[in-house]
């Protein structure tokens, strides 16, 4: 575009000729193509925190709950048909983390933000699901699991039931965990399920018996059927399932 400026014969031109205009646009792509994986890994970062921060709070309101329960999380005996035998910690120490209310989705403190799916038995090698976990009735709206897979019988390596005062390295032994970590798979470094859907040194989020939280790689070993929740894991892993 041209405009004649009143004091010289020549135009100026103002605006981007065609050329410019896609020199700019291609610009505009380079960079932002080389700022999406930073955002995306911040974004990430972010939810991770958030997480890390629901395991801490859950974490000691199960502690406190034991307290006052003779030291200990003792889950009902009998067959459970809903929640899972792991998630029936939540109703009864939600209340030490300010919820006394029916449970449901709103409850945000036990919702992960990465929880967006997850697997269940079924076609051998276990269904995928596109919904998380926490938003379902059959975990009680959680995304957190306690560590009492000795409820489900008595020769797996967990908690229910245990004095929390008697385990022997509280600095290991695992008592709440995002349930992803029990298959494992991760919602913080998800992957396409090949043929199984456990994954080898698969990315969670785990709070210990004396209250400290953390990221760790969960074991679980392909050549077996049986899931990390279990097996106690090999030296090397920054966990143990037992108090002993």
């Amino acid at each position: 575009m041209a405009v004649w400026n009143g004091n010289s014969r020549s135009p100026r031109r103002e605006g981007f000729t065609l050329l410019e205009l896609l020199v700019v646009i291609g610009m505009v792509g380079v960079l932002a193509a080389l700022l999406l994986p930073a955002l995306t890994s911040a974004k990430g970062r972010a939810k991770r925190a958030t997480c890390l921060n629901n395991l801490h709070q859950i974490t000691l309101a199960t502690r406190m709950y034991a307290e006052d329960h003779q030291d200990a999380v003792v889950l009902p005996s009998g067959p459970v048909a809903a929640p899972t035998d792991y998630q029936l910690y939540k109703e009864y120490v939600k209340s030490y983390a300010g919820y006394k209310r029916q449970a449901s989705p709103s409850e945000k403190l036990f919702a992960c933000p990465s929880d967006s799916f997850y697997y269940s038995a079924g076609g051998g090698a276990g269904q995928y699901h596109s919904g998380g976990l926490c938003e379902q009735a059959f975990t009680d709206f959680t995304s957190y699991a306690f560590n009492g897979g000795n409820r489900s019988g008595p020769n797996y390596p967990a908690l229910a039931g245990a004095r929390l005062a008697s385990v022997r390295l509280p600095a290991r032994t695992l008592l709440i965990l995002e349930a992803a970590a029990m298959t494992p798979f991760s919602w913080h470094q998800p992957r396409p399920a090949s043929g199984d859907h456990r994954f080898p040194n698969s990315l969670n989020l785990v709070g210990y018996v004396d209250g400290h939280v953390s990221p760790v790689k969960m074991y679980c070993d392909l050549n077996s059927s049986a899931e990390a929740w279990q097996q106690e894991p090999p030296a090397g892993f920054d966990y143990q399932w037992s108090g002993d």
